[in-house]
Protein backbone atom coordinates (compact mmCIF):
# COMPACT_ATOMS: atom_id res chain seq x y z
CA UNK A 1 0.00 0.00 0.00
CA UNK A 2 3.14 2.09 1.04
CA UNK A 3 4.87 1.56 -2.08
CA UNK A 4 1.65 2.50 -4.43
CA UNK A 5 1.36 5.44 -2.35
CA UNK A 6 4.63 6.71 -3.11
CA UNK A 7 4.50 5.85 -6.90
CA UNK A 8 1.47 7.74 -7.16
CA UNK A 9 3.13 11.15 -5.17
CA UNK A 10 5.84 10.67 -7.49
CA UNK A 11 4.25 10.54 -10.85
CA UNK A 12 2.08 13.44 -9.53
CA UNK A 13 5.31 15.87 -8.49
CA UNK A 14 6.89 13.97 -11.89
CA UNK A 15 4.13 15.66 -14.07
CA UNK A 16 4.58 18.90 -13.04
CA UNK A 17 7.87 19.36 -14.92
CA UNK A 18 6.03 18.00 -17.77
CA UNK A 19 5.92 20.63 -20.96
CA UNK A 20 2.29 21.11 -21.50
CA UNK A 21 1.20 22.33 -24.55
CA UNK A 22 0.43 25.74 -24.86
CA UNK A 23 -2.92 27.40 -24.05
CA UNK A 24 -5.31 30.18 -25.54
CA UNK A 25 -8.19 31.98 -24.94
CA UNK A 26 -9.84 34.77 -26.22
CA UNK A 27 -13.40 36.88 -26.07
CA UNK A 28 -14.41 39.69 -28.26
CA UNK A 29 -16.72 42.35 -28.81
CA UNK A 30 -17.66 43.82 -32.31
CA UNK A 31 -20.21 46.79 -32.50
CA UNK A 32 -22.65 45.69 -35.46
CA UNK A 33 -23.06 49.48 -36.27
CA UNK A 34 -19.45 50.32 -37.08
CA UNK A 35 -18.97 50.28 -40.81
CA UNK A 36 -14.63 48.76 -40.20
CA UNK A 37 -14.47 49.30 -44.37
CA UNK A 38 -13.13 52.70 -44.14
CA UNK A 39 -10.63 52.03 -41.00
CA UNK A 40 -7.00 52.49 -41.87
CA UNK A 41 -5.07 53.99 -39.37
CA UNK A 42 -4.90 52.88 -35.49
CA UNK A 43 -3.29 54.71 -32.92
CA UNK A 44 -2.30 53.77 -29.87
CA UNK A 45 -3.01 56.11 -27.44
CA UNK A 46 -2.29 54.10 -24.30
CA UNK A 47 -0.50 50.92 -22.71
CA UNK A 48 -1.48 50.14 -18.93
CA UNK A 49 0.54 47.04 -17.74
CA UNK A 50 -0.99 45.72 -14.43
CA UNK A 51 1.89 45.64 -11.52
CA UNK A 52 1.48 41.90 -9.95
CA UNK A 53 2.27 43.37 -6.32
CA UNK A 54 3.16 40.16 -3.82
CA UNK A 55 2.87 37.34 -6.67
CA UNK A 56 5.43 35.38 -7.78
CA UNK A 57 4.71 37.13 -11.66
CA UNK A 58 7.41 39.25 -13.35
CA UNK A 59 6.61 41.58 -16.02
CA UNK A 60 8.91 41.53 -18.70
CA UNK A 61 11.53 44.25 -18.91
CA UNK A 62 10.37 44.94 -22.53
CA UNK A 63 7.05 44.84 -22.21
CA UNK A 64 6.41 48.36 -24.01
CA UNK A 65 9.04 48.02 -26.70
CA UNK A 66 7.15 44.34 -27.52
CA UNK A 67 3.56 45.58 -27.78
CA UNK A 68 4.78 48.21 -29.94
CA UNK A 69 7.20 46.53 -31.88
CA UNK A 70 4.28 43.34 -32.61
CA UNK A 71 1.50 45.74 -33.04
CA UNK A 72 3.09 47.70 -36.00
CA UNK A 73 4.82 45.19 -37.59
CA UNK A 74 1.12 43.00 -37.78
CA UNK A 75 -0.77 45.85 -38.74
CA UNK A 76 1.39 47.26 -41.60
CA UNK A 77 1.94 44.11 -42.61
CA UNK A 78 -2.45 44.09 -43.24
CA UNK A 79 -1.78 47.94 -45.11
CA UNK A 80 -2.94 49.92 -41.74
CA UNK A 81 -1.22 52.50 -40.99
CA UNK A 82 0.24 52.74 -37.20
CA UNK A 83 1.06 55.92 -35.01
CA UNK A 84 2.06 55.98 -31.35
CA UNK A 85 3.79 58.65 -29.26
CA UNK A 86 4.19 56.32 -26.33
CA UNK A 87 7.09 55.90 -24.85
CA UNK A 88 6.72 53.85 -21.72
CA UNK A 89 3.60 52.11 -20.13
CA UNK A 90 1.20 53.21 -16.94
CA UNK A 91 1.95 51.15 -14.36
CA UNK A 92 -0.91 50.13 -12.56
CA UNK A 93 -2.97 47.65 -9.96
CA UNK A 94 -5.51 44.79 -10.84
CA UNK A 95 -8.33 46.98 -9.72
CA UNK A 96 -7.45 49.82 -11.86
CA UNK A 97 -7.24 47.10 -14.64
CA UNK A 98 -10.70 46.05 -13.36
CA UNK A 99 -12.11 49.62 -13.29
CA UNK A 100 -10.39 50.63 -16.85
CA UNK A 101 -12.17 47.54 -18.08
CA UNK A 102 -15.79 47.96 -16.85
CA UNK A 103 -15.54 51.69 -18.68
CA UNK A 104 -14.25 50.46 -21.71
CA UNK A 105 -16.90 48.26 -22.09
CA UNK A 106 -19.89 50.16 -20.50
CA UNK A 107 -20.79 51.48 -23.76
CA UNK A 108 -20.99 47.98 -25.49
CA UNK A 109 -24.77 47.57 -24.65
CA UNK A 110 -25.80 51.33 -25.51
CA UNK A 111 -23.11 51.90 -28.31
CA UNK A 112 -24.81 49.11 -29.93
CA UNK A 113 -28.02 51.38 -30.53
CA UNK A 114 -26.64 54.34 -31.92
CA UNK A 115 -25.04 54.48 -35.90
CA UNK A 116 -21.60 55.81 -35.47
CA UNK A 117 -20.35 57.32 -38.07
CA UNK A 118 -17.56 55.51 -40.35
CA UNK A 119 -13.55 57.12 -39.86
CA UNK A 120 -10.30 56.48 -41.36
CA UNK A 121 -8.69 56.40 -37.89
CA UNK A 122 -9.62 54.78 -34.23
CA UNK A 123 -7.43 54.87 -31.17
CA UNK A 124 -6.41 52.13 -29.25
CA UNK A 125 -6.36 51.21 -25.79
CA UNK A 126 -4.18 48.58 -24.46
CA UNK A 127 -4.78 46.93 -21.32
CA UNK A 128 -2.12 43.91 -20.05
CA UNK A 129 -2.95 42.32 -17.41
CA UNK A 130 -0.49 40.18 -17.22
CA UNK A 131 2.76 40.63 -19.54
CA UNK A 132 5.66 38.16 -18.62
CA UNK A 133 6.68 35.10 -16.62
CA UNK A 134 5.51 32.79 -13.17
CA UNK A 135 7.91 31.23 -11.46
CA UNK A 136 6.86 28.18 -9.89
CA UNK A 137 9.23 25.57 -8.00
CA UNK A 138 9.58 21.94 -8.69
CA UNK A 139 10.26 19.99 -5.15
CA UNK A 140 13.01 17.76 -5.13
CA UNK A 141 12.17 13.91 -5.97
CA UNK A 142 12.01 10.29 -7.17
CA UNK A 143 11.48 9.63 -10.67
CA UNK A 144 10.41 6.26 -12.34
CA UNK A 145 12.89 4.89 -14.92
CA UNK A 146 12.97 1.67 -16.90
CA UNK A 147 16.66 -0.08 -16.66
CA UNK A 148 16.88 -2.70 -19.85
CA UNK A 149 19.64 -5.79 -19.35
CA UNK A 150 20.54 -9.24 -20.01
CA UNK A 151 19.30 -12.18 -17.43
CA UNK A 152 20.56 -15.56 -17.66
CA UNK A 153 17.27 -18.14 -16.89
CA UNK A 154 16.54 -22.05 -17.89
CA UNK A 155 14.85 -23.03 -20.72
CA UNK A 156 12.04 -25.69 -20.36
CA UNK A 157 14.95 -28.53 -21.20
CA UNK A 158 17.08 -27.23 -18.41
CA UNK A 159 19.36 -25.31 -20.33
CA UNK A 160 20.75 -21.86 -19.47
CA UNK A 161 19.86 -19.20 -22.04
CA UNK A 162 20.31 -15.10 -22.03
CA UNK A 163 16.88 -13.21 -22.54
CA UNK A 164 15.91 -9.71 -22.30
CA UNK A 165 14.39 -8.44 -19.23
CA UNK A 166 13.70 -5.04 -17.47
CA UNK A 167 12.95 -3.55 -14.32
CA UNK A 168 11.93 -0.19 -12.68
CA UNK A 169 14.74 1.94 -10.51
CA UNK A 170 13.31 5.61 -8.84
CA UNK A 171 16.49 8.23 -9.32
CA UNK A 172 16.76 11.25 -7.54
CA UNK A 173 15.67 14.62 -9.29
CA UNK A 174 16.88 17.76 -7.31
CA UNK A 175 14.32 20.50 -6.76
CA UNK A 176 14.57 23.14 -9.56
CA UNK A 177 12.60 27.20 -10.76
CA UNK A 178 10.54 26.73 -13.72
CA UNK A 179 9.37 30.05 -15.57
CA UNK A 180 6.09 30.07 -17.59
CA UNK A 181 5.18 32.32 -19.92
CA UNK A 182 1.75 34.29 -19.68
CA UNK A 183 0.69 36.79 -21.87
CA UNK A 184 -3.20 38.57 -21.13
CA UNK A 185 -4.28 41.41 -23.32
CA UNK A 186 -7.06 43.71 -24.03
CA UNK A 187 -7.51 45.75 -26.78
CA UNK A 188 -10.24 48.35 -27.16
CA UNK A 189 -10.74 50.01 -29.93
CA UNK A 190 -12.68 53.73 -29.80
CA UNK A 191 -14.07 56.13 -32.19
CA UNK A 192 -12.28 59.16 -31.64
CA UNK A 193 -15.03 61.60 -32.83
CA UNK A 194 -17.06 60.12 -30.41
CA UNK A 195 -14.89 58.44 -27.67
CA UNK A 196 -17.46 54.99 -28.61
CA UNK A 197 -15.83 51.69 -28.15
CA UNK A 198 -16.23 50.00 -31.60
CA UNK A 199 -14.01 46.72 -30.82
CA UNK A 200 -12.85 45.10 -28.08
CA UNK A 201 -10.66 41.81 -27.57
CA UNK A 202 -9.47 39.78 -24.65
CA UNK A 203 -6.53 37.32 -25.67
CA UNK A 204 -4.94 35.30 -23.47
CA UNK A 205 -2.47 33.04 -23.85
CA UNK A 206 0.62 30.72 -21.67
CA UNK A 207 3.40 28.66 -21.99
CA UNK A 208 4.82 25.62 -19.59
CA UNK A 209 8.17 26.16 -18.96
CA UNK A 210 8.88 28.89 -21.77
CA UNK A 211 9.72 32.25 -20.26
CA UNK A 212 9.32 34.22 -23.25
CA UNK A 213 6.75 36.23 -23.86
CA UNK A 214 7.87 37.65 -27.81
CA UNK A 215 6.25 34.92 -30.00
CA UNK A 216 3.36 34.62 -28.22
CA UNK A 217 2.62 38.10 -28.04
CA UNK A 218 3.27 38.00 -32.11
CA UNK A 219 0.53 35.66 -32.57
CA UNK A 220 -1.72 37.70 -30.32
CA UNK A 221 -1.10 40.73 -32.43
CA UNK A 222 -1.71 39.06 -35.70
CA UNK A 223 -4.75 37.71 -34.39
CA UNK A 224 -6.14 41.07 -33.24
CA UNK A 225 -5.46 42.68 -37.11
CA UNK A 226 -7.29 39.14 -38.69
CA UNK A 227 -10.03 40.18 -36.62
CA UNK A 228 -10.46 44.07 -37.87
CA UNK A 229 -10.26 42.33 -41.31
CA UNK A 230 -12.80 40.10 -40.74
CA UNK A 231 -15.09 42.92 -39.47
CA UNK A 232 -14.50 44.83 -42.23
CA UNK A 233 -15.71 41.75 -44.06
CA UNK A 234 -19.17 41.69 -42.99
Amino acid sequence: MMKKLLLLLTVAIAMLALPLAAHADKTKWTNPNYDFNKLHRINLVSISVVDPVGSNFTVDDMATEKIISALQKALTKKDYVFDTSIESNLSITKEDASQLTKDALSGTYTDILTKIAPAPTADLKIIAHKFGYNRRVIPAHEEPRTRYYKEKVKDNKGNWIERDAERTVYEYVPASTVYDGYVDVAFHLFDPATGKIIFSLRDTRSRTADSDTTNMWQRMANAFVQDLDKAAKK
